[in-house]
């Protein structure tokens, strides 16, 4: 068994969530979910704004997941 399988068995982890707008699904089911920074380096057409504009984290190379439960603080501020 691999680790990152031990890690999502002990920590029993049902799933991911992605947040992202819903004109961007086409290009996630083209392209997959893929840093900003290769979105940037290939291209990849961005249909309206970007839920985190700053990304004050400085972590382009990444994209964000909440794991198993929605972050509904979030979610709840882009949806307003």
């Amino acid at each position: 068994m691999s680790s990152i399988q031990q890690v999502i068995e002990n920590r029993q982890i049902k799933g991911l969530v992605h947040f992202t707008r819903l004109e961007n699904l086409v290009s996630i089911l083209h392209n997959g979910i893929v840093p900003r920074s290769y979105l940037f380096d290939d291209n990849i057409p961005i249909t309206g704004m970007v839920n985190d504009a700053l990304r004050l984290d400085g972590k382009q190379h990444g994209s964000c997941f909440s794991i198993s439960f929605p972050n509904w603080k979030m979610f709840y501020s882009y949806r307003k």
